[in-house]
């Protein structure tokens, strides 16, 4: 019986806003399978229409539209996030706030996030829309440490896979600072075959 659309006394959001700015399409699509009205204002409404790939056409601000980057990227939406950028939110526009749930420092960028959370599609979709491949977050990661760090050392690197490490290397991103072997085989292959290439 719980109702999404309820606001937290927290911050007053509710589930439905709170997937919406996550890019959680299959929350949001539960939800309406369910019977709710998952219609929102503003710029709440523009981002549920980017998470389910809808058409969206307003302005968003830019640290809200850094939020949604972020959020998707995070989730992996890469669908939406091409939705959001279409709104003329840059794509490195920082995610302010950042989320120490999961270790993300304040004002990273959408590439970051993807990066480290093993969001793939995300890190192709930004890379493609121009996001710099060696920004350096806070702690002084770049995009292509997180991608390894993701898959050597995080909570979810049991579902690894080296698809954002070589997407990162063919964009460029420098090796500066990486410590080889990485301890992962997929990983370091990937850099075997890009110092091979430089020989040659």
């Amino acid at each position: 019986g719980a109702n999404p659309g309820l606001q937290s006394q927290k911050d007053g959001r509710s589930a439905i806003v709170m997937a919406a700015q996550r890019g959680r399409a299959d929350v949001l699509q539960l939800f309406r399978d369910y019977g709710f009205d998952i219609s929102l204002q503003g710029m709440d409404e523009l981002a549920r229409a980017c998470a389910m790939d809808e058409s969206a056409t307003g302005i968003l601000s830019a640290e809200y539209g850094g939020m949604l980057l972020g959020g998707f990227a995070g989730n992996n939406n890469a669908v939406g996030i091409g939705r959001i950028l279409a709104l003329d939110i840059q794509v490195d526009t920082p995610y302010v706030s950042g989320d120490g749930y999961f270790g993300i420092p304040k004002n990273s960028t959408a590439l970051q996030i993807a990066a480290w959370r093993g969001a793939h599609d995300a890190v192709k979709t930004l890379i493609n829309n121009g996001a710099d491949v060696n920004a350096k977050d806070t702690n002084g990661n770049t995009p292509l440490s997180l991608a390894i760090r993701a898959c050597t050392d995080s909570y979810w690197m049991d579902g690894r896979k080296p698809d954002s490490i070589a997407a990162l290397i063919s964009a460029g991103a420098k090796k500066e600072g990486i410590i080889l072997p990485t301890g992962y085989d997929e990983a370091d292959r990937l850099f075997d075959i890009e110092t091979n290439s430089d020989i040659r």
